[in-house]
């Protein structure tokens, strides 16, 4: 077999001899050889750019990857700071209550920093865009924490000054259990009609040991068979006092002094219960408070 290739003026021959004598003949116009030729370097860099290009497409995504990854990190670590800042202010407050004799204020229980969020539109935020934002919303974090510290450092110094005015100040969960009723309006389970609940209740186990919430002095023991059923009233000198209902016994007597944390009777369900707890008020000058500001531990 024998090929031969002959280009005339308008054409490309390309001629092929078959051992038998036949020939084959391709003929390729002289217009396309031109225009494969132009082309074919056009073709190569055409093809040397896409491979750089998907190279660099493979490196832009890689580090935008990275980047990604970096700002998830650096939102989480910020979630972080931001849940237990807002436990720093809560505690702050409820320093803040037991130190002033006072409810927290509206602005400080309801200013907010912000927190994570999961709205689409965040999520589908240029990367840039929420790192700008988070590092805005660590600024603010930074600020507030700043803000926390020096009303810790104030708080400590007057807590300091007021030590023994502070131990009769009602801080601590008068017995182990859990709120099975909170301070506030609700249905009276008996009357089946909405009243002011002037403490909380707090469930447990049949006997469990009820302490002092503060130092104080026992201003009544009694029974009240349609109410608190047995019932320690404490004074804590001033205008605070607790009161400590539904007891089992009560192990103290009117006038004994106590302190903060000293066993003073024990859980029951006498007077208007349907189960073991004790009914917790918390009052200063004769107005009733929510016991849960006071309760520290």
């Amino acid at each position: 077999m024998r090929k031969d290739s002959k280009i005339t003026g308008l054409e490309f021959r390309l001629q092929v001899h078959r051992g038998d004598g036949a020939v084959r003949v391709a003929r390729l116009p002289r217009p396309l050889l031109i225009a494969v030729a132009a082309l074919l370097p056009t073709c190569v860099v055409l093809v040397v750019a896409a491979v750089s290009l998907a190279a660099q497409y493979r490196g832009v995504r890689a580090e935008l990857a990275a980047a990604e990854a970096g700002y998830q990190g650096s939102r989480y670590l910020y979630d972080q700071l931001n849940d237990e800042l807002a436990q720093v202010r809560s505690l702050n407050d409820r320093l803040q209550v037991v130190a002033d004799n006072r409810p927290p204020s509206i602005n400080s229980q309801f200013f907010g920093i912000g927190g994570s969020s999961s709205h689409p539109r965040v999520k589908r935020a240029p990367l840039a865009r929420r790192l700008d934002d988070l590092n805005r919303a660590a600024g603010v974090t930074a600020a507030e924490v700043g803000r926390q510290k020096q009303g810790f450092v104030e708080l400590t110094r007057l807590l300091e000054n007021r030590q023994e005015e502070m131990a009769a100040h009602p801080s601590i969960w008068p017995v182990r259990g859990w709120i099975a009723s909170p301070f506030g309006r609700r249905v009276d389970p008996y009357t089946h009609r909405w009243k002011l609940h002037e403490g909380v209740d707090i469930a447990g186990r049949f006997g469990t040991p009820v302490v002092a919430s503060a130092d104080g002095a026992v201003a009544s023991v009694d029974r009240d068979p349609a109410g608190y059923g047995r019932f320690v009233l404490l004074n804590h000198g001033a205008t605070v006092e607790t009161l400590y209902g539904h007891l089992a016994q009560v192990i103290v007597q009117p006038g004994a002094a106590v302190r903060r944390g000293d066993v003073i009777a024990y859980m029951g369900s006498s007077g208007r219960s349907t189960g073991p707890h004790v009914h917790y008020e918390v009052r200063v000058a004769g107005v009733h408070h929510d016991p849960l500001d006071y309760m520290l531990d």
